[in-house]
């Protein structure tokens, strides 16, 4: 998972905004909750 902050995101009216640039779960771990892991890992 890759996470930036972007001066610009499409639709987002703030300044700078942290954005998820690209994530990737294996395809043996899909289904397997990792995505919702990552996700709750990057809102903190």
């Amino acid at each position: 998972m890759e996470i930036n902050i972007r001066e610009f995101a499409e639709g987002s009216r703030h300044p700078r905004i942290p954005f998820i640039e690209a994530w990737y779960i294996d395809e043996k771990y899909q289904g397997k909750g990792g995505g919702k892991l990552l996700m709750k890992t990057a809102e903190m």
